[in-house]
């Protein structure tokens, strides 16, 4: 402990108190540096654990497999090989019937024939091949302006649909019938039913597709779906619609007209 002396002022006595100096603070270790400290102490012990144990085990198998195996066998000198026997002519000849009469009883395997590759049509052609395009005939119509030939473009697609499908089913064919509206006379309105569904057929054709088993039918205005008599009323019955019927149907232009 030290003293510090101060001198007053006036002669009087110098005063003097005990002074410390100030001390250095005291560095203490973080904690996270003995969290980590002990975290590498724990796993340096479980793996010298884990070690331990495995060359244990180890050691046991060794063991065990060692105990297991069979001890060698002892090799005994076999005796001199005795004089070889002749055989006479008579045990040969019997000897030879014998596996003659033994190969002869002994069933003979049948070839193995494989069965012959199914075209890839008759694969294809599945039950549900007829259904699905009865299905698809029934649903599709192509409209027509009034007096005119010309197919709407938006119908188009399912007619494509349906002449690649068609393909699939030779079996079978579509009639494509032609109908016209109420208006006009009979023989111009018979000429305008067959010209469009001879139209809807050409223009597949044009695209690139089969039409071998298409064919077309008219029936003019004999046939109308929409009896309101209004514009758009006719405007349904200028159409073109199908029907699904088997190959060797003969269509006949005297349908038509009945």
């Amino acid at each position: 402990m030290t003293r510090l002396t101060m001198h007053a002022q006036g002669g009087q006595p110098p005063k003097s108190a005990p002074f410390a100096p100030p001390q250095p603070p005291q560095r203490r270790t973080p904690v996270w540096a003995l969290i980590g400290a002990g975290a590498l102490f724990l796993t340096m012990f479980t793996a010298l654990v884990v070690t331990s144990t495995l060359l244990i085990v180890q050691s046991r198998e060794t063991q065990a497999m060692q105990l297991d195996e069979p001890a060698a066998p002892v090799v005994a000198l076999a005796d001199p090989a005795p004089n070889p026997v002749v055989e006479t002519a008579a045990e040969t000849e019997v000897t030879r019937t014998s596996m003659d009469l033994l190969g002869a009883d002994l069933p003979q395997p049948e070839p193995v024939r494989a069965a012959p590759p199914v075209p890839l049509r008759q694969r294809i052609q599945a039950p549900s091949c007829i259904d699905y395009l009865d299905t698809l005939v029934k649903i599709t119509h192509v409209r027509f302006p009034l007096g005119s030939n010309e197919p709407a473009a938006a119908d188009m697609p399912r007619v494509r649909n349906m002449a690649t499908a068609l393909r699939l089913c030779p079996e079978v064919k579509v009639v494509v019938e032609g109908h016209s509206d109420r208006r006009g006379s009979d023989k111009l309105n018979m000429d305008l039913s067959w010209y469009r569904a001879e139209t809807v057929i050409q223009l597949l054709r044009e695209e690139g597709f089969e039409t071998a088993q298409m064919e077309p039918l008219g029936f003019g205005a004999r046939r109308p779906i929409n009896l309101s008599g209004t514009i758009s009323g006719e405007g349904e019955n200028r159409r073109v619609q199908f029907q699904l019927v088997p190959r060797d149907t003969i269509v006949d232009e005297r349908l038509a007209r009945n």
